[in-house]
């Protein structure tokens, strides 16, 4: 992961150097720099045109990849970069981006996976619902109770997600300051790999792959976390 970094980081010197004038900041955190920053650091603030996001697979014992988001203006010019730290390579993706809102990009970082071994002998795993500034990728808030992969999702018009994941928790309301209004990590025993949820009328559907019977089905919910059926 930081050999990653470094490349990247040897990349935007070298534009630099060959008369690009590009200024880099790095924004740190306590898993190492995260957001790296091209352009004017102390310029005009504004929003990328788009965000896109790529995976690149370590090759290694562990069977680890990351991902790396790549913010770009009106004119296709990189705006500045964001990479997750390691995550394990699983059924479903565990490095997920979930859209923009509100002047956020929404970044699910499940399994996230640290290589030294903690004092127990366990290896540390993780996860985390990351917002990041859509200006410039820095680190807005965490919230640690999501833990789902393989996630859908959908936002109100006040800027509330609600994320269910393929192996949990089945439906989950974050609100845009990345408070955890409500979660129901299982709504019914029952009921098997939430896939897919959506909104309409201030009623939220989760879709689930399998019940009891071995049949697709549906439970539906308020925006407040009620269970309606």
């Amino acid at each position: 992961m930081k050999k990653a970094i470094a490349i990247l980081l040897a990349g935007f010197m070298l534009m630099s150097a060959s008369g690009c004038n590009q200024d880099i900041g790095i924004i740190g955190g306590a898993d190492g720099p995260t957001a790296i920053i091209v352009g004017s650091i102390e310029g005009e603030k504004k929003q990328p045109a788009r965000v896109e996001h790529e995976y690149t697979n370590n090759n290694d014992e562990f069977c680890t990849y990351y991902m790396t988001l790549n913010a770009y203006d009106e004119n296709g010019a990189l705006m500045w970069k964001y990479i997750t730290p390691d995550s394990m390579i699983g059924q479903c993706e565990s490095l997920e981006c979930l859209g923009m809102k509100n002047g956020l990009v929404y970044v699910n970082e499940s399994g996230l996976f640290d290589k030294e071994k903690m004092s127990d002998g366990i290896f540390d795993y993780s996860q985390r619902l990351r917002a990041l500034s859509t200006v410039d990728g820095t680190v807005v808030w965490d919230n640690t109770d999501y833990s789902g992969t393989g996630s859908s999702y959908v936002f109100d018009d006040e800027g509330n997600i609600y994320l269910t994941g393929y192996f949990g928790p089945d439906c989950m309301k974050i609100d845009c300051t990345g408070k955890t209004v409500w979660m129901h990590n299982s709504i019914d025993p029952d009921l098997y790999w939430a896939y897919d949820i959506t909104l309409e009328n201030d009623v939220l559907t989760v879709h689930y792959e399998m019940n009891a019977n071995g049949e697709s089905d549906t439970v539906r919910l308020s925006v407040d976390g009620e269970v309606l059926d």
